[in-house]
């Protein structure tokens, strides 16, 4: 993009994107999970870059990989 915007994807629960959506949309600059979208984004191989949500469905250890990272 050229006009200075910013693309970002936000990752929730439920059915997760497939990989052939998301190369066909990103790249992308910001990758935000929400809940257990913590666990799909590590799936699809995405680096988040923030977590929200009240975090009663994603997995402990992904959460605190998550942690661990500084995210």
């Amino acid at each position: 993009m050229t006009d200075g915007a910013r693309r970002a994807l936000i990752v929730a629960g439920g059915e997760a994107p497939g990989p052939e959506l998301l190369a066909a949309e990103g790249p992308w600059d910001v990758v935000v999970a929400a809940d257990s979208g913590l666990d799909h984004a590590a799936v699809l191989g995405l680096a988040v870059d923030l977590v929200v949500g009240d975090l009663d469905s994603v997995s402990g250890t992904r959460l605190e990989e998550a942690r661990s990272a500084g995210v």
